[in-house]
């Protein structure tokens, strides 16, 4: 809570205890492109399954299967009205363009592609 409610508009992924593959790569690339959105914070909540079962509780808090297979979990929230609601879970594949499309269409953020201008791309 302390970070998402800095920001407009926060997209976490909620995924097993060390991801790997194509899904948390692209959602790292896509986090380090819109890293100068000042209002979009992107993050990613491990959930372990095993020992400690670390962010179990957090994972609970917003009903996040998690079950491995289940996992990742990824949900886009905002504070617009000073609380943490729930806009919407990403439920497409993991690739760069669908999750920039999902960010873009579920928050009305705008997302620069390199090489683009803002005002280019809404006269289009």
């Amino acid at each position: 809570d302390k970070i998402v409610t800095k920001f407009d508009y926060s997209l976490v992924k909620f995924d097993v205890g060390f991801p790997t593959g194509d899904k948390h790569k692209n959602f790292g690339r896509v986090a380090a492109q819109i890293s100068e959105v000042d209002n979009l914070f992107m993050g990613e909540v491990r959930v372990k399954d095993h020992g400690d079962k670390f962010n179990e509780e957090m994972a609970d808090r917003f009903n996040v299967d998690k079950d491995k297979k289940a996992l990742p979990e990824t949900i886009l929230f905002t504070t617009a009205d000073g609380t943490l609601t729930e806009v919407a879970r990403y439920g497409g594949d993991y690739s760069m363009d669908n999750l920039r499309l999902f960010i873009a269409s579920k928050s009305g953020v705008y997302l620069k592609l390199e090489g683009c201008i803002k005002e280019m791309d809404t006269l289009a």
